[in-house]
């Protein structure tokens, strides 16, 4: 299958009206990384491409279309507590029947009916080793239903680093993920196409095969 983007890219500076982005690598913010006013493009449901923290990284303008819609597949961890790890094993023993090669995966913790509320942050999340394991496996993107992928409070990433270090981007805050009938499925990712962007906010459109 052969994808074509029909939209301008937008660039800073060149354009006919006002259009001003502010970016900062993650790395640049610590210790203690915190979101800044006026960060739109991480607000709601939004992808990271690894120049959120990488120099050398890929922006929201240079991702790849075929990373970024196709084959997607679920893994349900809800039924680990929040702000509990999720380890490399647990992962494994939930990947088992797919093949995770080329696929968006998506993490489905439950988290995003608590979005607006206090405990919207306290969510589960992969220990380190179980990220390198999915790089590992090649996924093309990484998509969770929560605030972050994470210990919260920690003041660095790695998880996204690891990400990143692949130029595999991250999708955070997905909703909806349980009304899915199927861990497989097909999905588009559509961010905003701006050249220098490190973030963006997403229209992510899932679909599958209706049941005969």
């Amino acid at each position: 299958m052969k994808f074509l983007d029909l939209s301008h890219q937008m660039e800073p500076g060149k354009e006919e009206y006002l259009l001003d982005i502010k970016t900062h690598q993650v790395e640049e913010l610590y210790p203690q990384y915190n979101r800044r006013p006026g960060d739109w493009y991480i607000l709601q449901t939004h992808i990271e491409s690894p120049y959120h923290h990488r120099k050398d990284g890929h922006d929201i303008s240079q991702l790849n279309l075929e990373d970024l819609v196709g084959d997607a597949i679920k893994l349900d961890v809800r039924h680990i507590e929040p702000n509990t790890e999720i380890s490399k094993q647990e992962l494994m023993e939930l990947a088992k029947p797919y093949d995770l090669k080329g696929k968006i995966l998506f993490l489905q913790t439950g988290r995003d009916k608590y979005y607006y509320e206090k405990s919207g942050h306290d969510r589960q999340y992969p220990s380190a080793q179980a990220v390198e394991w999915l790089v590992e496996q090649e996924i093309s993107c990484m998509g969770v239903d929560a605030t972050g992928i994470e210990v919260k409070g920690l003041d660095h990433q790695p998880n996204h680093s690891t990400l990143f270090a692949k130029n595999i981007p991250l999708v955070e805050n997905v909703k909806d993920l349980d009304k899915l009938k199927s861990n497989e499925f097909q999905v588009f990712i559509l961010p905003i196409n701006i050249k220098g962007l490190e973030s963006s906010p997403i229209r992510i459109i899932a679909f599958e095969n209706d049941e005969e």
